[in-house]
């Protein structure tokens, strides 16, 4: 987070224009993030792994319980923000 958080102030501190440094910030902080959740990913398949004994299928309102939370929070969330990210303008000094 605070090497991608540096990559925004690199790239936005000359009032807006791009700088090499801070798009490689950017970059850095998104696959340390990818890296991140890949990681958690696999230690959830993992210690899941332990409990394959008391596994069973899902209800149909549980079914739609995920699907509430993947595309509504999940999705949808993520898009709002990105979009709301575009109506900011830069608060004068």
């Amino acid at each position: 987070m605070l090497v991608a958080v540096a990559g925004v102030w690199l790239v936005v501190r000359g009032g807006g224009s791009h700088s090499l440094w801070g798009d490689l910030f950017l970059i850095a902080g998104g696959v340390a993030w990818a890296a991140y959740n890949v990681a958690g990913a696999g230690g959830f398949v993992l210690l899941s792994l332990s409990e394959v004994d008391r596994w069973s299928v899902p209800s149909a309102a549980n079914l739609l319980r995920i699907a509430f939370l993947a595309g509504l929070c999940s999705v949808a969330g993520f898009c709002w923000t990105t979009t709301g990210f575009g109506g900011w303008r830069r608060v004068s000094r």
